[in-house]
């Protein structure tokens, strides 16, 4: 998912210029509004720029998120080969504080209905930091793509709360909030309990 980001300078503008351009006309119009036209118009390329890179106004957004989670894991990878002791949370941390300094391209997700980009991002950054990853939690095999699924879910479902109410949290106060979730919930379902629906867990 992320090897791809090796990217030429000259493409790069390009893909910066259209994505300035879609956020510049999304302040005044709803996204199944624009047109493509608009949007060539706005960023100063041909059409025939622009379906060389793009095949639709939403393949900006699928791009600028791809690149999102590209350099995000890179930046991700340099840290851990750097750190001589794992450091878990920063994972998160540092996942929710990109997150927030990228307020348009995710109010941009939101807008254009494409939610599913950002979990799917999500799940590639916890299948790439397996390690970190359970050493958080107990692994099982067995249910380890629900469990990936379970965690992007619940990431994503914050973001997009912590975006509708304004982020009035800092980042940091947020990646607090997604860890203590998680505590709560498996307390409130499992401590001191030994069996859930008559079951033995």
């Amino acid at each position: 998912m992320f090897d791809n980001d090796h990217i030429d300078q000259r493409i790069q503008h390009t893909i910066l210029w259209t994505y300035e351009a879609l956020h510049a006309l999304l302040k005044k119009e709803d996204f199944h509004d624009i047109t493509v036209s608009e949007i060539i118009k706005k960023a100063g390329i041909s059409r025939a720029t622009f379906y060389r890179h793009f095949k639709s106004k939403e393949d900006i957004i699928r791009v600028s998120v791809r690149l999102f989670f590209s350099s995000f894991h890179h930046e991700i990878e340099g840290f851990y080969r750097h750190q001589r002791e794992e450091d878990e949370i920063f994972l998160i941390q540092q996942f929710f504080k990109h997150i927030g300094e990228r307020r348009a391209l995710i109010d941009m997700v939101i807008e254009a209905n494409l939610e599913g980009l950002m979990i799917e991002g999500i799940r590639g950054i916890i299948h790439t930091q397996k390690e970190q990853f359970y050493s958080l939690i107990p692994r099982n095999p067995a249910t380890e793509d629900y469990t990936i699924d379970l965690v992007a879910l619940s990431a994503w479902g914050l973001i997009a709360r912590w975006m509708k109410n304004g982020q009035k949290e800092t980042t940091k106060d947020l990646s607090k909030i997604y860890i203590e979730s998680f505590k709560q919930v498996y307390i409130a379902l499992f401590e001191g309990k030994e069996e859930l629906g008559g079951k033995t867990i």
